[in-house]
C-alpha cells in the first residue's frame, strides 16, 4: 500500500511574529466560538478526544477548526510528535486502526476560548513540499489551546485526499477517507435515481452533486464562503466514473491548488444543505445551482421551474 505521510511544522505565533504580523492582532474573542460539533467518520459517529477541558471544535469567521490529532486519529492515521523541532508526522499505516474515541468531556459554551487559546501561524509540509492552508476571511492557520494544536478542519482532509460535508442544520461534519471511497467500487462519481429528477450524479458517499451556472471548464466562481456552503467536489489523482455512466471527467485546478472534478465540463459541487444521501436541498438554489442530471452535457439555460 502506498504510504502517504503528512508533516506538519508548528511554530509558536511568538516565533513568527515578525513574519506574520496580522496574526497578533487577530481578535480571537471577537471571532471564535465554540461549537458543538458532531462528526461522522466513515458512516461511524466518533467523539473526540479532548485534554485539559479544550473543546471538541470552535468556529471562526465561518471556518471549522478541530483538534488535530483528533483527526488523524480518527482517518486511522499514525501520529508522531517531536517536542525538539516541534513537528507532527502522520503517516498512513497499512492496516489503519479504528478510532475508539473516549477521553475527556469535551468543553461546553462557557469555554472562554480568548483565555485558553492563542493564535498559532503553522506551517505545513506535505510530503516534503510546503503548503499554506486557505483560509477565508483572514482566519489564522491555527491555534494552540491549553496544549492541543487546532487547525482548519477541511484543510487537514483535503490534505489527505478525504471528502468532507457539512450539515449547519445538525452541526454535523462528515468526512469520507479516501481509502473508504475508492474500496467496494465507489467511483468518485456515480448515478442514483431520484423520484423527482431521474438518474442524478452523486459522489462516492452517495451526497447530491450540484453544478453553477455562473461556471465554465476553466473557472470556478465559487470560492470563500461560498465553497463553504458548496463544498467542491476534489480528488487527489484521477477520478473514476461508475461503470455504465457516460460522460467524462476531467479536473480543473482551483485558486488553492485543489483538484475540482468536471462532469462534460461542469465543475462539481455538493450541498452543505444536505444531510443525508439522496437529499436535494440544493436544487434550483437562487437559480444558479442544479442537480447534475446523468449524461448531461451542459447547464441549464435559466431558472426557469425554480
Amino acid at each position: 500500500m502506498v504510504q502517504r505521510t503528512l508533516v506538519a511544522l508548528l511554530v509558536l505565533a511568538g516565533m513568527l511574529a515578525a513574519a506574520v504580523p496580522a496574526a497578533a492582532a487577530y481578535d480571537v474573542a471577537g471571532s471564535c466560538m465554540v461549537a458543538p460539533l458532531h462528526f461522522n467518520f466513515n458512516g461511524q459517529a466518533v467523539t473526540p478526544q479532548v485534554a485539559n477541558g479544550n473543546p471538541s471544535g470552535f468556529i471562526c469567521n465561518g471556518t471549522s477548526y478541530v483538534p488535530l490529532r483528533f483527526m488523524a486519529d480518527a482517518l486511522g492515521q499514525e501520529v508522531a510528535w517531536d517536542g525538539a523541532t516541534d513537528t507532527v508526522t502522520i503517516t498512513t499505516p497499512a492496516t489503519a486502526t479504528p478510532y475508539a474515541g473516549g477521553g475527556g468531556a469535551a468543553a461546553g459554551a462557557g469555554y472562554d476560548v480568548a483565555a485558553n487559546c492563542a493564535v498559532a501561524p503553522l506551517q505545513f509540509v506535505f510530503n516534503g513540499q510546503a503548503e499554506t492552508p486557505q483560509v477565508a476571511n483572514g482566519n489564522p492557520a491555527g491555534f494552540i489551546c491549553n496544549g492541543t494544536s487546532y487547525v482548519p478542519l477541511r484543510f487537514v482532509a483535503d490534505a489527505l485526499g478525504d471528502q468532507v460535508a457539512w450539515s449547519g442544520s445538525t452541526d454535523t461534519v462528515t468526512v469520507t477517507s479516501s481509502a473508504t471511497a475508492s474500496s467496494g467500487g465507489g467511483a468518485t462519481v456515480q448515478a442514483v435515481n431520484n423520484a423527482t429528477y431521474g438518474q442524478i450524479l452523486a459522489d462516492s458517499s452517495g451526497m447530491t452533486l450540484y453544478l453553477l451556472t455562473q461556471d465554465s471548464p476553466t473557472f470556478s466562481a465559487c470560492s470563500g464562503s461560498c465553497a463553504s456552503l458548496w463544498p467542491p467536489l476534489t480528488v487527489t489523482g484521477t477520478p473514476t466514473l461508475a461503470a455504465g455512466l457516460s460522460g467524462t471527467l476531467t479536473t480543473l485546478k482551483r485558486a488553492d491548488g485543489t483538484l475540482q472534478v468536471e462532469y462534460n465540463g461542469m465543475p462539481l459541487y455538493t450541498f452543505a444543505g444536505d444531510n443525508k444521501p439522496g437529499d436535494v436541498n440544493g436544487e434550483c438554489a437562487q437559480g444558479v445551482w442544479f442537480v447534475v442530471k446523468a449524461g448531461e452535457t451542459a447547464p441549464p439555460s435559466g431558472s426557469t421551474g425554480c
